[in-house]
Order: structure tokens, then C-alpha cells, then sequence
């Protein structure tokens, strides 16, 4: 059986690690100077090199002759761990033992000093996966450790590790590995295979690795295994089954355009060349991604894909901001629905129309044009001829009923006046800042809508929109409303005076409260007049 590139070309010392200087030098410091902690996490990306680096130190810390804080290789000690012989140095996948018991098992084992090496090593891969009982099983150990053990936990995401363990291990951050680092690799491969292959071949595999080194000699040796000396381009693309630029470019500009058919035909073609919708939009996706970040950091080495950079300048100078902003937003979505769907081919057709829209649903000037057309469309809305339902004219034939009731009233028949025949919606409220009568009519135009009111001396009795209204003599000016009339009418007072005035909520006054009121004046009134004349006086 042949070996993996990956693991044919393992670095075997730090030197050859590519990628990771920062965390590389501190662990070398570390090895020279003796200063060795008992507990480390190896936290990033995959294929960034940490279960690679965990090895690499397992056998520093254990060489009989270090050069410069790594491992000689060639000593039995290095040998022993390269070749597994030893029960010194454990391995183990973190998935597969995730129990308590198992744990526990590995618990009573480290207590025991090495039996040839100077640490006993335990790497733990893919830490993340052990329980949470299991892990507080862990806790102990970790915490008072004997000597002679040191733990390497190794793991893609951090953030489930429990803080009580975080807190007790020295913790290194391994970056995805940048694109000279995994080209130089690559070359330093094909050279020793004595294989030709074009520079566009190695960043299209580099692309596709997505800043795994593991990645992209996996890719690299599924391409060699065709047995051929010499490689292009073309050749490679049909092998990954990869999307070539141009044609999402052609997609790209369609969307740009606004032109649906377009869009969608070049979408059909990119499936009929067997691309799958998850690759197409995955791949129009990073081509706006770049263009977004270009645009904000004018910077190319922040770019995804190198081959388009002439490509991300050019529609930086020509694309709305807001408008790519919410095209990453959208392609972003349905990748995720599409992952989870059954049916991707009408999620991916969906999305481009989505894009092509983009028009239709965000631009500001197209948004009022809808409104208005949509309001002239329905010309009742200006003409007020709307329909109305029971309650409207309910309410209406109350205000009609109490505007009689008031013109026959004998009581309330001084000075008024009827606000409700014609609200005057563009007369502007006076300049001057005195509250007289008729400011309070115009105000309560504005704020309350039409209204029907009596003025009885100079008190103003509102008799609809359920507000009650009223100036006393001395100027004190009290409003007794209900809650839904009280901030816009007290609002109005204040911009127009600059002053606020004590507003209490009152229920609106019944048909009933009306009469008693007149009633009651009608009596006062009587009593008046028989103090004066005598108790057999009677009114006609």
C-alpha cells in the first residue's frame, strides 16, 4: 500500500514546520532552556500542523542530542517514538475515547513513571469530542500532575473545552497556513517526484486547500496518482472538478447587470460541465468576498484567490458597497439551506434571482416608486372614499347626534364655535408663543384630528375623539383627555409654547354624564333665581 504524501513529507523537526514561526520558537525555547510545562492545547484550524508540532515535541523533550530546541532523529529515543515502540508515548483520538472510563483507565495509568523515556507523553487528538464527566475526571491529574507526564491536547475548537482544563494548560494558536508556505511545499514535492506542473495548476490546488497543508497534498496526490509526468491547468480542473473562473465571472457580471435570463443560463452551464450548485455559488461567493475586502483595506495579500486580482480591482471602482455587503449576505444563506436541502438545484436558482432583485427590494428610489405607484394605484386612499366598517360609522353617528343635542341645548348656547367642518391640514400653527383660544383650536386641529367643540365663556368643551378640554379663568391650563390624545396634544402645546402643562386622563363623558351636567346647571340656575325672587318663581 502506498503512504500519503502527508505523511511521507511530515516535517520531522521544527525547521521544517512551514507556517507556524510564532508557536515553533516557543516551543524550541522551551526545549533548550528546560522550561517545560505539563499540560499544552494545540488549538486551529485542520492540516495547520499541530498534531505534527505535538510529535515534533514529544520527541524534543525525550532526544538524547537536541540541536536548537528539536529533535535529532536519529537517537533511540526519537526512533522509538517515530516508530511507535515505545508504551512511553501515547497517541490517542480524543473521539474514540470520549467516555469516563475511559478516562479513568488512562488516569491510573499516567501515575506510573516512563519505563525508557525521560516524559511520558500522552497527545490527545481531537480533545473537543471528551465529555464533560470524562474531562472533570481529567481534572485532577492535570491539575497536580507527577513530573514525569506531560499532556498535549489537540483540537479544532477551543471554545468546547471546559474553562477549569483551559486554565491549567498552555494554550497556542496555529493559523491556517499562507499560500507561500504550501507553494513552497509543493514545489519541494513535485521536485523530488521529478514532475512538471504549471504555477496556475499549483494555485488552483492551493485554492482548494483552503490554507490546510494536509489539504492540499491530499489533492496533490489524488492529481499524481494518474501516473503522468506533467500537468496543466485544464487538466487539474477536470480532475477536482473545480469551477474555472471565467465562467463565474461571465455569472458574476450577469447578476451586475441585472440580467436574469443571463444569469441563469450561465448558471445551467456551469452545471452542465458537472459542477455542483454548492461549488458554483461557493466560488461566486469568495469572488464578492474579495472584491468587499479590497474595497475596504486596498490590500491584495487579504485576497482568496490571487489569479483575480486585476479582476477585484476593476469592480471595486464600479460596485455599490451596500449592495455586495448584502450579496455576501444572501449567497451565505443559502449555502447553509442548500447543505441541509434535498433539492439544491431550485435553492441555488432562487438565490441568483434573489441577487438579481437586489433592485427591486433595497434600492432607496425604487422603494418610494413602489409606494406611490401602489397609492395612485388605489386611489381611494386620497380620495377618502375608503370603506368603512360599523365602527366608523358608528362613531360618525354619535358626532351627529351630539352636535344636535348641543345646537338645542339651552344652556350651552354662548359663543360657539364648530371645529369639526373642515380640518385645515396646511395652516401653521401662529408664531407667538400666547396660548389664546384659537391657538388651542388649531393645536387641537393638528393633534387630535377633526374635532366638534362648544366654547361656553372661556371654556371649551370637546364633545369627540374622546378628549375633554378646558381653559380656566386664571390661565391655569389643565387638559383632561384619554391616554392615546395626551403625548400628541401635549407635544403640540409644548413645541409651540415651550411649556408643559399638567395633563391628567379622564373617561370619555357619556350621553348620560351630558344631561346631568345640563341638569345640574339648570338647577344651580334655579336656586339662584329663587333666592333672589322667592320660592313660587317658575321658568317657562
Amino acid at each position: 500500500m502506498a503512504k500519503a504524501l502527508y505523511r511521507t513529507y511530515r516535517p520531522r523537526n521544527f525547521d521544517e514546520v512551514l507556517g507556524q514561526d510564532a508557536v515553533v520558537n516557543v516551543l524550541k525555547n522551551q526545549i533548550k532552556t528546560g522550561k517545560i510545562s505539563h499540560a499544552y492545547l494545540f488549538e486551529g484550524e485542520r492540516g495547520s500542523g499541530k498534531t505534527t508540532c505535538a510529535k515534533i515535541f514529544a520527541k524534543a523533550v525525550n532526544c538524547l542530542n537536541p540541536k536548537d530546541g528539536s529533535p535529532c532523529n536519529t537517537c533511540e529515543n526519537c526512533k522509538s517514538i517515530d516508530e511507535e515502540t515505545t508504551l512511553d508515548f501515547v497517541e490517542m483520538d480524543g473521539a474514540s475515547n470520549r467516555r469516563i472510563d475511559d478516562i479513568r483507565e488512562l488516569r491510573d495509568k499516567v501515575i506510573y513513571p516512563p519505563s525508557k523515556l525521560k516524559y511520558k507523553v500522552y497527545i490527545i487528538d481531537e480533545a473537543h469530542m471528551i465529555t464533560r464527566e470524562a474531562f472533570n475526571a481529567l481534572l485532577k491529574i492535570m491539575e497536580e500532575p507527577p513530573s514525569h507526564l506531560i499532556f498535549i491536547l489537540c483540537t479544532t475548537e477551543a471554545d468546547k473545552i471546559p474553562s477549569t482544563i483551559l486554565s491549567r494548560v498552555q494554550k497556542f494558536n496555529f493559523k491556517r497556513i499562507e499560500h507561500k508556505y504550501i507553494l513552497k511545499e509543493i514545489e519541494r514535492i513535485l521536485n523530488d517526484l521529478d514532475i512538471t506542473m504549471d504555477i496556475e495548476s499549483k494555485n488552483l490546488i492551493i485554492k482548494n486547500a483552503h490554507g490546510a497543508m494536509r489539504d492540499a497534498l491530499s489533492i496533490l496526490d489524488k492529481i499524481i496518482s494518474t501516473g503522468k509526468n506533467e500537468y496543466t491547468i485544464s487538466e487539474i480542473d477536470k480532475l477536482l472538478g473545480t469551477v474555472d473562473f471565467e465562467n463565474i465571472y461571465k455569472l458574476y457580471r450577469s447578476i451586475n447587470e441585472f440580467n436574469s435570463k443571463e444569469a441563469l443560463e450561465n448558471l445551467f452551464y456551469l452545471r452542465n460541465l458537472n459542477k455542483s450548485d454548492n461549488e458554483i455559488l461557493e466560488q461566486l461567493l469568495i469572488f464578492y468576498r474579495d472584491i468587499l475586502i479590497y474595497s475596504n483595506t486596498k490590500n491584495s495579500k487579504f485576497l482568496e484567490n490571487y489569479d483575480t486580482e486585476s479582476y477585484v480591482k476593476e469592480e471595486c471602482k464600479l460596485t455599490d458597497f451596500l449592495r455586495l455587503e448584502y450579496n455576501v449576505k444572501i449567497i451565505s444563506d443559502f449555502l447553509s439551506k442548500i447543505e441541509k436541502s434535498d433539492n439544491p438545484k431550485i435553492l441555488s436558482e432562487l438565490c441568483i434571482l434573489k441577487l438579481i432583485n437586489y433592485k427591486i427590494e433595497n434600492d432607496f428610489e425604487n422603494r418610494i416608486e413602489r409606494i406611490e405607484n401602489y397609492l395612485f394605484n388605489n386611489k381611494s386612499l386620497y380620495e377618502n372614499n375608503l370603506p368603512e366598517d360599523k365602527e366608523i360609522l358608528k362613531r360618525k353617528n354619535n358626532i351627529e347626534k351630539n352636535k344636535e343635542e348641543l345646537k338645542n341645548s339651552n344652556n350651552l348656547n354662548l359663543g360657539k364655535t364648530n371645529l369639526y367642518k373642515e380640518e385645515k391640514k396646511d395652516k401653521e400653527i401662529p408664531t407667538n408663543k400666547i396660548l389664546t383660544e384659537e391657538n388651542i383650536k388649531e393645536i387641537l386641529l393638528k393633534s387630535a384630528g377633526p374635532i366638534v367643540a362648544e366654547c361656553v365663556d372661556k371654556n371649551i368643551h370637546i364633545l369627540e375623539n374622546e378628549v375633554n378640554f378646558s381653559i380656566n379663568r386664571d390661565n391655569e391650563f389643565v387638559f383632561e383627555i384619554l391616554n392615546e390624545k395626551k403625548e400628541s396634544i401635549k407635544n403640540e402645546i409644548f413645541n409651540f409654547t415651550g411649556k408643559e402643562y399638567n395633563i391628567k386622563v379622564k373617561f370619555e363623558e357619556k350621553k348620560e354624564e351630558i344631561e346631568n351636567s345640563s341638569k345640574e346647571i339648570e338647577k344651580t340656575s334655579l336656586d339662584k333665581l329663587k333666592d333672589i325672587f322667592g320660592e313660587d318663581i317658575k321658568l317657562k
